[in-house]
Parts: C-alpha cells; structure tokens; sequence
C-alpha cells in the first residue's frame, strides 16, 4: 500500500488490493504488475486479487519465478477491440 510515495504495508484483504491497484492504474499510469516468486504467497492470502487480476487484465508472463500482468486496459477492452478489428476486416 502506498501513503503519499510512502510503503504503508501489505493490504488487508483483497478489497484493498484490488483498490490500490486500480488506482495505481488509474492516478499514477501503471501499466504492469509483476509478482516475483518471494511475493506468490499474495495468490493464495488473497483469494479474491488474483482472481481479478485474471478477469480484468491479460497475464503476459508467466513461469515459476515471475508472473507479469498487464494493467494498461482491462481484458474486456481488448476483446471489443479485437472484435471491432473482425468487423472492420469483413468490409
């Protein structure tokens, strides 16, 4: 978590960390997170995080030491996009 620039400590819960990350996407630009394996425990403490991070973004990385997901736009913005790329394809 982040206080001003600050670390303030691991989220509480996932509520918390799905809205540090959105708005860590949102005010500051991020456009990745990435999860070293020293930091996986957060797959299993937060059980609903990384269910998001799944449904939302595209994971574009992945192996037994890191994991890389890209935050840029969420998983239902790029497939309108790749369906209006079909449409526009058929004229």
């Amino acid at each position: 978590m982040d206080s001003d620039g600050a670390f303030w400590g691991i989220p509480p819960d996932s509520e918390t960390a799905i809205k540090e990350l959105e708005s860590m996407r949102q005010e500051q630009g991020a456009n990745f997170i990435a999860f070293g394996w020293p930091s996986f425990w957060w797959f299993d403490h937060y059980k609903v995080f990384p269910s998001h991070l799944r449904n939302q973004y595209n994971c574009v990385f992945e192996n037994d030491h890191l994991v890389i997901f890209d935050v840029k736009r969420t998983v239902t913005h790029c497939l309108l996009e790749e369906q209006i790329e079909k449409e526009l394809l058929k004229q």
